[in-house]
């Protein structure tokens, strides 16, 4: 992920990703991420995953600087987000 200012950074919030059916995905099953943020700032907030379903994958994927729910069935199971935007001095 690439590093962006503040006010640099454009943020998403409550987007859903709902009934979607996959049969073969080119690489990954899950690709969610944001750019790195010196405040700490989630790029992807209120992010819902519902109801999603990759049938073939040759990766799981990646979250990363994201807040995602997940609701109803979600196969394979989701990657934990992590978050690489942490601000000086505190932990992730």
């Amino acid at each position: 992920m690439d590093t962006c200012n503040d006010t640099g950074t454009i943020r998403f919030s409550n987007l859903t990703a709902k009934n979607i059916y996959v049969e073969s995905a080119v690489y990954s099953a899950f690709e969610v991420g944001g750019y790195r943020s010196p405040s700490n700032q989630l790029q992807f907030t209120d992010f819902v995953i519902e109801n999603f379903t990759v049938k073939h994958f040759r990766a799981l994927g990646s979250c990363q600087n994201a807040a995602v729910a997940l609701l109803g069935k979600v196969s394979p199971t989701f990657p934990p987000c992590t978050n690489s935007s942490t601000a000086a001095g505190q932990p992730n």
